[in-house]
């Protein structure tokens, strides 16, 4: 994906919002509304997406007004001999109290294969380091989220997964226009230079290796950081940045009419 579209993406998502009842992947939204099914056509499951959290403001950990313990499941599967590659871009923020009450669990393989980390449910991370060191590939084409929640409402910041679809090279090549990282790993053409490390390695942000656009090192970051927020905190910034761009407009057309009605104050008078 090339960088402006990841801008302009950016920009069109401002109004995203919605409830912890789904879990989403996030360019198109394959996941959404899929709870407990497996996700498995060619053209679903992308070469990379995001599963995350969901926040309405008001029941942030409320599963269809349920009052009851819930349970939702998303599968995917990609195609033979492919892998997935598992990232956190945030630190996992569910609700703890002398344990997991609301916890995430990521399967090898389907739900009753096994976890791919052994802290098995897990549910709190101190720092991003930590997420850091969760980043994993599974053994197979398989893997599968889970997510549970109890009965209480809780105001945690949830969790935001970054999966990419990889496979291994045949003779040092990919296939077609695929893209080979710099750790023999091959993904799709669509995952470079959008500000997210798909290769493990950042091989595919690489300037040089993937062709990527050469920006400030500070829009970089920024970037990077905005696409890492929880769907919460970036229509919170989005909203405060609409508020700001309001005020400034405002302001120049209150200040474009002083200036009108000033320069009309002082004109001369006809001799």
């Amino acid at each position: 994906m090339e960088r402006i579209w990841v801008v302009l993406a950016i920009v069109a998502a401002f109004g995203i919002r919605g409830t912890y009842e789904d879990i989403i992947t996030i360019p198109k939204g394959v996941i959404d509304d899929h709870c407990n099914d497996t996700v498995d056509s060619p053209g679903d499951v992308e070469d990379a997406g995001y599963v995350q959290t969901q926040t309405d403001y008001t029941d942030f950990l409320t599963v269809d007004g349920d009052d009851e313990d819930a349970d939702c499941s998303i599968t995917l599967v990609a195609p033979a001999n492919h892998k997935f590659l598992i990232q956190w871009t945030q630190p996992i923020d569910l609700e703890y109290d002398d344990g997991c009450q609301d916890w995430v669990r990521v399967h090898d393989g389907y739900a009753n294969d096994t976890s791919l980390y052994p802290e098995g449910e897990m549910c709190i991370q101190a720092s991003v380091e930590e997420s850091d060191n969760l980043t994993k590939a599974t053994t197979g084409n398989v893997v599968t989220v889970t997510v549970h929640t109890d009965s209480n409402d809780s105001d945690n910041n949830g969790f935001k997964l970054l999966y990419t679809v990889f496979y291994d090279p045949t003779n040092g090549t990919c296939s077609g226009s695929d893209f080979l990282c710099s750790n023999d790993q091959c993904v799709g053409e669509s995952v470079k230079c959008d500000f997210q490390n798909h290769c493990g390695d950042n091989s595919d942000e690489s300037t040089t290796r993937a062709g990527c656009i050469d920006l400030p090192d500070v829009v970089v970051q920024f970037i990077t950081n905005v696409l890492k927020l929880s769907v919460g905190a970036f229509i919170g910034i989005c909203v405060a940045v609409g508020l700001v761009l309001i005020f400034l407009i405002a302001l120049c057309i209150c200040c474009c009419c002083k200036c009108s009605g000033c320069c009309q104050g002082t004109r001369a008078a006809p001799v």
